[in-house]
């Protein structure tokens, strides 16, 4: 990549390409549906492994409507959008890439391409005494071991079917649960599933029982109707992070629950009857179950939940027995007591606080708190406390943990706007790591916070407000709304098309919607959230937005939600860009599309509400015309040679005391300096950009050393000016110029003020895509650019209109016209090699030829300074002259004719364009 991405932006090419993950597992099955266009109904349909023109066919057909079979392989089309290919008896080596489509393989009109990863079994570990649960599809289950199942009692749907220590429930969902009790170690093994209904084998369930090593098996305790009891289950450390259960008996189900907890250290449902807590730390889960009564009595075991939502399974560890204590009727009634009570609300005024309000009760008292508050301990006693003020108190401003339990268990179900606003900052007022961790867990408990926002209406009502982190628009509506048709909630970088008047006719009239844009998030659960291809990296383009439907039951839309999102840069066309939801820890693209889009906004089209994000994918070896990438790097590198015979002349030659090489010195060492750094930058980029430090360091440097190229290219402009003047002086100054310790100044001083003022006001303007400056930023480098290159073209006009007016003076003189006409020759060759190609980096990316131009002028000025300076220049030919004659066997007779000539020539005028008085004679 050449100079040109200095000026223009550097265009990168991607490729469109979607697809279908498959997951299945060892000895099971899979079904592939595939879709394709119905203008290509009548066209063969194939199932092929691999990409491309190597993909290797295994399957088609050109029947619809019929099922056929090859092998482990089956297909069926049915003649109008679609058809399903299955794979049986799945193995290690069936994972890979496959395609699908109409057509003949490889190259079909419609292909679609398939991701299939293919799982071991599933693997559960259980305790001796204890139960396992595992989900089994329609399962038939056999063992080398002999467990107590019989299938062929078939299985009961919703009702368990139990055969000894085995259990079989049919949830009507695709699954059937296996459960088995009273383990013990003879129970390890591997046990296969089968479909009982298609024979087709499922993943195996690979058991795994161990010896209880801390936790023991049964608790036994007695309690009194009324009291309230205390469980406590301690578990391995295996267990830390599952979600915890207490399970009880319920019909024929043994282990029936409703509640979970989740998180560390947070009271799930504190005020309900049955509350859960985890203290993970101390390895102990404790249930605590309220108003015991003789229908609570019975057999409960502790449990933990291992990915159940997905292929997982349950393990009860701990069985705990409840009984009623039997109460004893007393052989007689004590007299009545007369006690007084004491009004506490009275005796201490200031019992609740000073936003609190004092109920007193028979023998106590309670506070009540005003919204925005909540009871100290969250005890019915407890004075009342700002929720903001005890938050920043309680945890730290990175601690997104404590901040998250804090939310979690103090917020009720309505709160002040202004409430509110405080709690958003101070969650998302957080250091960009600790809320990528707990990303979803942070979006959520947004979302739970906007909610309390949301009341019942019987008309229309509307909230909108912005704090430090986000925007926030709601519209509610009740049954007696006025409005018709899709609302739309705007704010200033999103628009949100919604029915909400269709969603509220599926809740009894009323429905809400809310709109919450993030203004940092987007840094947090960036794009490296989105699983992209090898070779290309995501970026993220706006701001991420969550469409919410806080207190409405029945969230399904009628039609699609329509969300018009600002860019947050420039977005190329050549680049892939996406439509994205926030799916637990991942950005994913199922349900969105993007129904419009331009430089500026996309339109995003989604199924559902979620929270969501434009995400752009960058190819960053965008293939160019092979043309100019050769030449680019001919050009380049014929520039840098060139430049380091030019440093090593200026810096090795002895040149006369009154000629200065100060500015063209320290021109070529900043070109080969800066050429060379930029050419190895974007050579290296994809390396480089990983490290975003070095990336802002190297357009740091780059970016001064660029500018220092220019100042020296000015001084150097300057010190020609000053010469041509010379020429009509008829005894020139002996000295003219500024001194070298001052070009010195300049030349690095002003660019080094320019770089560190530009980064103290934009700390982050360094360091873009392309390690250089990042947009609107560039200008610290084009503004000052323009303005020495404008000088640069004035003083070039002013040296052409001097030289004209000495020509005319010096007719007769044919040494000092010749002498002229040569100086002019010469500056205006190097005046436009070493300023006015880089105008044309404006507008080269706009035209191929002009780019070629713009690359060889730029990349040339140290074969432009090599040739002018030091190639045309007598003395310097001379000084070539001995180093040769050191080296060349005929040293001898070179020496002779070189000292003939070094005589004749100090005869003549000297041909130069150094920076000194120019010696010759005027005649007239």
């Amino acid at each position: 990549m050449g100079p040109l991405c200095l000026f223009a932006p550097c265009l990168l090419i991607t490729a469109v390409v979607s697809g279908i993950d498959v997951r299945g597992y060892a000895r099971g099955s899979v079904t592939i549906k595939c879709e394709y266009p119905s203008p290509y109904a009548s066209e063969p349909k194939h199932f092929c492994k691999g990409q491309g023109p190597s993909c290797s066919p295994l399957i088609e057909t050109r029947a619809p409507k019929t099922l056929l079979r090859d092998g482990r392989f089956s297909i069926y089309d049915d003649g109008t959008s679609y058809f399903i290919v299955s794979l049986a008896d799945l193995t290690a080596e069936d994972a890979g890439t496959y395609q699908c489509g109409a057509g003949l393989p490889p190259s079909g009109a419609s292909n679609t391409e398939v991701s299939l990863v293919v799982a071991d079994a599933v693997n559960v570990t259980g305790y001796v005494g204890g139960k396992v649960y595992v989900k089994c599809g329609n399962a038939d289950l056999s063992n080398k071991n002999s467990l107590d199942v019989d299938p062929t009692k078939g299985l009961v749907e919703k009702d368990w079917v139990k055969n000894g220590r085995s259990r079989l429930y049919n949830n009507r969902s695709g699954n059937t649960i296996v459960g088995f009790a009273n383990l013990t170690t003879r129970d390890n093994g591997q046990y296969p599933c089968g479909d009982v209904k298609t024979k087709d084998p499922l993943p195996d369930i690979n058991i795994v029982v161990k010896e209880d090593a801390c936790c023991g098996h049964n608790l036994k305790r007695m309690v009194a109707a009324g009291e309230d009891i205390n469980i406590t289950c301690p578990y391995l450390d295996a267990h830390v992070h599952d979600a915890k259960f207490l399970c009880g008996p319920h019909g024929n189900n043994d282990c029936r629950y409703e509640t979970l907890v989740r998180d560390d250290r947070v009271w799930a449902h504190p005020s309900s009857t049955l509350s859960l807590y985890d203290d993970r730390e101390a390895r102990v889960f404790t249930a605590i179950m309220r108003n015991f009564g003789i229908h609570q009595a019975g057999s409960y075991w502790c449990g933990v939940e291992m990915d159940w939502d997905s292929n997982g399974y349950k393990v009860l560890i701990n069985r705990v027995e409840l009984t009623l204590k039997a109460t004893v009727k007393p052989t007689q009634t004590p007299p009545p007591t007369t006690t007084t009570d004491v009004d506490e609300c009275e005796e201490r005024p200031s019992v609740c606080g000073p936003r609190g309000t004092c109920t007193n009760t028979p023998g106590g008292y309670t506070c009540s708190c005003p919204e925005g508050f909540r009871n100290h301990g969250n005890n019915s006693t407890g004075p009342c406390e700002d929720l903001v003020r005890v938050i920043k108190q309680k945890c730290k401003e990175s601690d997104v943990d404590c901040k998250l339990n804090f939310l979690n268990s103090s917020v009720s179900t309505t709160l002040p706007e202004k409430t509110v606003s405080s709690l958003l900052d101070v969650l998302l007022d957080t250091a960009r790591d600790s809320l990528a961790s707990k990303g979803d867990a942070v979006l959520q408990s947004t979302e739970n916070l906007v909610s309390t926002l949301v009341k019942p209406t019987p008309t229309q009502s509307s909230t909108n407000f912005s704090t430090n982190t986000t925007e926030l628009k709601i519209l509610s509506v009740g049954p007696n709304s006025s409005l018709t048709g899709v609302r739309t909630l705007a704010t200033a970088n999103v628009s949100v098309d919604i029915d909400l008047l269709g969603i509220a006719r599926n809740n009894n009239g009323s429905a809400s919607v809310a709109v919450i844009v993030h203004d940092r998030m987007h840094e947090a659960l960036n794009a490296s959230f989105f699983k992209t291809e090898d070779s290309k990296t995501a970026d993220m383009m706006s701001n991420i937005v969550s469409v919410i439907l806080p207190n409405t039951p029945n969230k399904t839309l009628l039609t699609s939600v329509n969300i018009s999102i600002k860019h947050l840069k420039y977005a190329d066309p050549e680049d892939e860009l996406f439509c994205v939801h926030w799916d637990i820890s991942a950005w994913i693209k199922d349900g969105c599309h993007i129904s419009a889009t331009n430089s500026t906004h996309t339109v995003c089209s989604c199924e559902y509400p979620s929270t969501f994000a434009l995400i752009m994918t960058v190819n960053p070896t965008r293939k160019t015309d092979p043309v100019v990438n050769v030449l680019n790097t001919i050009f380049v590198l014929i520039g840098l040679v060139f430049l380091t015979l030019a440093v090593m002349t200026f810096a090795l030659c002895r040149w006369n005391p009154r000629v200065s090489n100060v500015a063209r010195l320290n021109l070529c060492v900043c070109l080969l300096l800066a050429h060379t750094l930029f050419l190895l930058t974007q050579s290296f980029l994809r390396l480089i950009k990983a490290h975003k430090g070095l990336c802002r360091a190297l357009a740091g440097v780059l970016h001064f050393l660029f500018l220092c190229s220019f100042m020296w290219m000015s001084i150097e402009a300057v010190m020609l000016f000053l010469s041509v003047r010379k020429l009509r002086q008829v005894k020139p100054v002996e000295q003219a110029g500024l001194h070298w310790k001052l070009n010195l100044l300049i030349g690095y001083g002003i660019p080094l003020f320019i770089v560190g003022v530009s980064a103290g006001v934009n700390t982050d303007g360094h360091g873009s895509d392309s390690c250089w400056l990042k947009d609107g930023f560039v200008w610290s480098f084009l503004g000052p650019v323009c303005f020495l290159l404008a000088g640069n073209v004035i003083l070039f006009l002013t040296i052409l209109i001097s030289i004209q007016s000495t020509l005319k003076q010096a007719r007769s003189d044919v040494s000092t016209v010749k002498y002229t006409r040569g100086l002019l020759i010469k500056i205006t060759v190097q005046f436009v090699i070493l300023g006015c190609p880089w105008l044309l980096g404006m507008s080269a990316a706009r035209s191929p030829v002009l780019e070629v131009l713009f690359l060889f002028l730029t990349s040339q000025q140290g074969t432009a300074i090599f040739l002018i300076h030091c190639v045309l220049n007598i003395e310097v030919r001379r000084q070539y002259r001995m180093w040769w004659q050191r080296f060349h066997p005929y040293g001898k007779v070179m020496a002779s004719s070189s000292r003939t000539a070094s005589f004749s020539m100090t005869r003549r005028p000297t041909f130069s364009t150094s920076h000194a008085p120019t010696q010759h004679s005027v005649t007239t």
